[in-house]
């Protein structure tokens, strides 16, 4: 399985292509991103689609709300915290940073 890295503002983090395809599915902006097409580099252009704060709030609620949907699993719940804390400006960690933050499971991922 590739991984892809998530930027946004000078930030991000590294996530298996299909933990963050399953967030950005059930994001439901990001349709073809999450298709399984592109196997190892995944950019949902973050910066380009978050233009202001009321995206950023839009975005953030999304995710917030994906914890609570029926059947997500473990490792699109940890996904999407990664990425929550990225749009909030929690997250200090780039391109250059230690993995030991980055969600692992069971391979070959099915969701």
């Amino acid at each position: 399985m590739g991984s892809s890295f998530v930027a946004y503002r000078g930030r991000g983090f590294w996530s298996w292509d299909g933990y963050l395809e399953n967030v950005l599915a059930l994001l439901a902006h990001w349709r073809q991103q999450s298709s399984g097409i592109f196997g190892g580099w995944i950019h949902p252009q973050l910066d380009e689609f978050i233009i202001n704060d009321r995206r950023r709030a839009q975005v953030l609620e999304l995710l917030e709300s994906l914890t609570v949907q029926h059947g997500v699993t473990r490792e699109a719940d940890q996904t999407a915290s990664l990425m929550t804390k990225l749009l909030k400006g929690e997250l200090e960690t780039d391109e250059t940073s230690p993995l030991d933050y980055m969600v692992s499971g069971i391979h070959p991922y099915k969701w």
